[in-house]
């Protein structure tokens, strides 16, 4: 089916005046909805001046065209059709807001650098072939940093998160069902989205013992999440993994020490055993954990050198 002026005129929410003809009628219309109707190209829409909505979803449109008089749109719907690549955004729409491009074949994420105000990117269920993975544009990825709050890339196969650390003022993000396991690649990026409130990595490949620890380095690493996978991060979750935090570092900050006084106790030992004369008691050495006998050690180190020494002159004389 062609997207002529009667399609356009049905598609419409609003109703003609009477007597009023396709032409004037859509100049004035602002919302249209053409989906499901087998349309393959994008025509006909340079009269849509004050168009603000468009639904064309669930149709076989292979590219992006033909929207540089529909400068006041807001929403463009054109998930489910057959767009390979995206491009034909660079035509004056500032005002877009929310761009839907789930279910098509896109296999890079680009030429979005044109729209300002971009605040929702759905671009779900890319339909590729084995072995292809979607690639987000990291320079894309900058460009939208600025206004995106919404984002949605589940069930593709990505070739990379690392972009979407740019991302500064992201709230949703939604990575479900998608080929992402590296728990540290998705805690530097949460830690680098400070505003994300909702995550979502539902069905990736991660085993539950370390989904259990992820989601413990997802809580400390966003102090904004209130959701993660769908189930809310409570109060006493985030006090009981903090606690967990500040417990774990304290076990590590005292092995640091029992090791740093491991190595000194070795150095005391060593001294003892060289300073030894034949027939004498060996003074003990300290052992890493009990820090709390070092001065008593040090002293004792202190004493029977001084006795030495007054030993040694004593001789002399």
């Amino acid at each position: 089916m062609k997207l002529t002026l009667e399609v356009l005129r049905l598609g419409s929410t609003q109703k003609p005046n009477r007597g009023e003809s396709d032409e004037a009628f859509l100049k004035r219309t602002t919302h249209i909805s053409v989906s499901g109707k087998g349309i393959d190209k994008m025509e006909n829409l340079k009269l849509c001046k004050r168009l603000t909505v468009l639904y064309l979803y669930d149709n076989q449109i292979p590219s992006i065209n033909n929207l540089e008089a529909c400068r006041n749109l807001t929403r463009l719907y054109l998930q489910n059709n057959s767009i390979e690549e995206i491009s034909g955004l660079d035509c004056g729409l500032n005002r877009l807001e929310l761009l839907h491009l789930g279910g098509n074949k896109i296999s890079r994420v680009a030429g979005l650098e044109h729209l300002p105000s971009l605040r929702q990117l759905h671009l779900d269920k890319q339909k590729l072939d084995p072995g292809v993975s979607v690639e987000l544009d990291a320079s894309t990825m900058e460009r939208l940093a600025p206004t995106l709050t919404d984002l949605t890339l589940s069930e593709n196969t990505l070739a990379s998160i690392a972009p979407l650390t740019s991302l500064t003022e992201l709230e949703r993000l939604d990575l479900g069902n998608t080929n992402v396991i590296n728990v540290d690649e998705m805690s530097t990026l949460v830690l680098c989205c400070p505003k994300l409130t909702s995550f979502n990595i539902a069905g990736c490949p991660i085993g539950p013992r370390d989904y259990i620890m992820l989601r413990q380095k997802l809580i400390l690493a966003g102090p904004a999440l209130v959701s993660l996978n769908d189930k809310e991060i409570t109060d006493n979750e985030r006090v009981y993994v903090q606690n967990m935090a500040q417990a774990r570092s304290r076990r590590q900050s005292l092995a640091s020490t029992s090791s740093k006084l491991g190595e000194k106790s070795d150095q005391l030992d060593f001294q003892c055993k060289w300073d030894q004369k034949e027939g004498e008691v060996p003074l003990p050495h300290l052992p890493p954990y009990a820090s709390q006998y070092r001065d008593m050690i040090l002293h004792q180190l202190a004493v029977a050198d001084s006795e030495r020494t007054t030993t040694a002159r004593a001789a002399e004389k």
